[in-house]
């Protein structure tokens, strides 16, 4: 029998150790193949292994009820991963991509609304351009950002410390391989996918064209071209990128400026196909069961003659291929679904794009959910599931799987755009600029800054919207770093715009009416702008004398995050909290601090605190008043008469009084007075 390369994944990592010993030692049981099954890869901290077994040996251990499931490895299924966006200039609101065009999304997202007029009417490109100011004041401060997708060259002037291009690169190479041996090698290689890899890092986090212009910018690579299991610079591909995420994240050292590690967010714009040949599917007596019927074949390019293929829920019919027909699957794999499940668990936030299949995915107990391929029982294709963010169980359904609105004045769904009940985001995808790796492809046009012959280009694909809503979220996590992947679901969806995307031009809502959102949720991402104040209940204080600052915010998510830093001339000791940094929690957009003047002040000095976002060295939204602290002095004064209601009081100050501001209290003839020198 023919031994093949399986990946078994268990539901729980406390049943790894065992099934090691049983499956790696002589001997089995009903589940467990009679012999010492030779590893192919033991991933540490995945509940994925890989195995050499039979066919046969697979659905054996399939039984196990130790394991969630058992499946060839992408490789031997000849599954290939691929960006989802294709290149037209068509659709884009600023025309084809000029010098000085920028991403819309960022105007259209701030908004919330429509403009009318704003792009074409179908006959393309009568667009209109919107040149206006954009403000928006989360940077994605100390919060990092991963780019799983094609290199990124790092001196683009998109992703320097600073707007005009100067200053370091926020790029930053890791060594994905740290807990493995070896390391890993980055080349941003002169093809598609350094520019896909490079263009959602734009959007997500380029200091012109995105949104976190702040935060730190990783990259991770997964294209492996030509299915060889190495990627462009040479790195071994297993689909097993996020075993090195999570290492990476669970092991980030404390960050000084919050006081806690960075949060991290990764998107995510590609998509997993394969595909089958109608002769191998007849063949193996293939059968399609869709809305729980069962067809049967021979099939043929239009279908089996009851049944077109859209009909049973694909995209479109085969295609030709080396004198064969071919039918196209995105399928489900359990063993990434494991990995994100427990990536999701370590506290990382997880972004999807949904692709560019025209095709309907649905949720767990939908009409299509189930809706699959089945070969000779052996093998399972299921048809209209989103290959990573469905799941019967776990917490999947919480990462957000963003569909790709047009570039036209109706904003309705990309003709190409997936759709369906698993769609739980909507945002702008269609004709985006934003930077490219390569120094001259078709179509670009030159950086504004002219620097290391950077371009920038327009691109269209759901890839362009995931990494909207993946830069929003690292904005608001600036704010809230504790953000759980089903809270910032359930913010964003919960801020987002109602009813906005046009269905008018939908006709049945059937499976392949691409106007349809075929039960999409109707929610347009927004990022409403958050505001910040901060009073104080004194402008002067003396030792003893308590202090209150209340802060005031508009659209700050619960649970956020505010920092406070002391720009004033006071020292720690001059409170009794004795620190010059705070932290402030936000609740119904309000928070409190409460200090407390030193009773030992001897000396007097100013405070004024900053309010910051993002950290002790975050952009400083709002500044308090000034508050002077006057230390309090007691002298005596001699001969001291009062006649006719005055009289002269004369006290000598310390030497070291001068330019200092004092509450004095003079005892002196049996009275007890009181003064504020002011720059005496």
């Amino acid at each position: 029998m023919t031994i093949k390369e399986y990946i078994i994944t268990l539901h729980n990592h406390e049943d790894l150790d065992s099934f090691y010993q049983d499956m790696e030692t002589p001997g089995g049981n009903l589940y467990i193949p009679n012999r010492a099954v030779d590893v192919v890869n033991r991933r540490p901290i995945s509940r994925n292994t890989h195995y050499w077994l039979t066919d046969q040996e697979a659905e054996q251990v399939r039984n196990d009820p130790r394991v969630w499931d058992v499946s060839l490895t992408p490789k031997e299924l000849g599954i290939t991963i691929e960006p989802t966006w294709t290149q037209t200039g068509n659709f884009t609101k600023t025309a084809m991509a000029s010098t000085n065009d920028k991403n819309w999304g960022l105007l259209r997202t701030l908004l919330g609304s429509k403009i009318t007029n704003w792009g074409g009417s179908g006959g393309y490109p009568d667009v209109a351009t919107q040149t206006t100011t954009i403000n928006y004041p989360l940077s994605g401060k100390n919060v990092d950002v991963v780019v799983v997708d094609g290199f990124i060259r790092p001196n683009h002037a998109e992703f320097k410390t600073n707007a005009d291009g100067s200053g370091t690169s926020r790029i930053n190479q890791h060594n994905w391989f740290d807990y493995l041996s070896g390391d890993y090698q980055y080349t941003a290689t002169n093809n598609y996918n350094a520019d896909h890899g490079a263009h959602v890092a734009g959007i997500a986090a380029g200091n012109t064209q995105g949104w976190a212009r702040d935060a730190k910018i990783y990259n991770i690579c997964l294209y492996d071209d030509d299915n060889d299991g190495f990627d462009d610079s040479g790195n071994p591909v297993n689909f097993n990128w996020y075993d090195h995420i999570r290492v990476w994240h669970n092991n980030k050292p404390v960050n000084p400026a919050t006081g806690r590690k960075n949060p991290t967010v990764t998107t995510n714009s590609y998509t997993a196909w394969m595909d089958l040949s109608l002769t191998y599917m007849n063949t193996y007596g293939a059968t399609i069961i869709h809305r729980g019927v069962t067809y049967y074949g021979p099939w043929t390019t239009t279908g089996n003659g009851t049944k077109t293929w859209q009909q049973l829920g694909f995209h479109s019919g085969p295609y030709p291929r080396n004198g064969e027909y071919w039918v196209r699957f995105i399928p489900n794999l359990t063993s990434m679904w494991a990995d994100l499940q427990d990536a999701i668990n370590d506290g990382i936030i997880i972004v999807f794009s949904a692709g560019n299949d025209t095709r309907r995915q649905d949720v767990p107990g939908g009409l299509d959910w189930d809706n699959r391929v089945e070969i000779s029982g052996y093998y399972t294709y299921y048809i209209n599931r989103h290959p990573y963010t469905g799941n019967l169980s776990g917490n999947l359904d919480k990462i957000l799987n963003v569909g790709n609105i047009e570039a036209s004045r109706w904003e309705r769904p990309v003709n190409i755009t997936n759709r369906g009940a698993a769609v739980n985001i909507w945002a702008p995808g269609d004709g985006i600029v934003s930077a490219i790796s390569r120094l001259s492809p078709e179509g670009h046009a030159n950086d504004p800054r002219g620097l290391n012959g950077d371009r920038i280009i327009s691109l269209s694909g759901t890839s362009m919207s995931g990494p909207q809503v993946t830069g929003v979220i690292a904005t608001l996590l600036e704010l809230k770093p504790s953000f759980t992947q089903s809270e910032i679901k359930n913010y964003i969806q919960s801020q987002a715009k109602i009813g906005l995307i046009d269905e008018s031009f939908a006709t049945t809502g059937s499976y392949d009416d691409i106007w349809s959102l075929q039960g999409s949720q109707n929610l347009t991402l927004f990022a409403p702008q958050p505001t910040f104040s901060i009073s104080v209940t004194t402008t002067s204080a003396s030792p003893g004398q308590t202090i209150t600052y209340t802060i005031t915010t508009t659209n700050v998510p619960d649970g956020s995050t505010i920092y406070l830093t002391e720009a004033g001339s006071a020292i720690a000791s001059v409170f009794n909290d004795n620190t010059t940094q705070f932290t402030v929690t936000i609740n119904s957009n309000s928070g409190t601090l409460t200090r407390t003047v030193s009773p030992s002040l001897n000396i007097s000095y100013s405070s004024r605190l900053q309010l910051r976002t993002g950290g002790y060295n975050g952009t400083v939204q709002a500044t308090a008043l000034t508050v002077q602290l006057l230390k309090f002095y007691t002298l005596t004064a001699e001969n001291f008469t009062i006649n006719n209601n005055s009289g002269t009081l004369n006290f000598t100050l310390p030497a070291n009084s001068i330019d200092r501001n004092y509450n004095v209290t003079v005892e002196a003839g049996g009275y007890l007075l009181s003064f504020q020198l002011v720059n005496s």
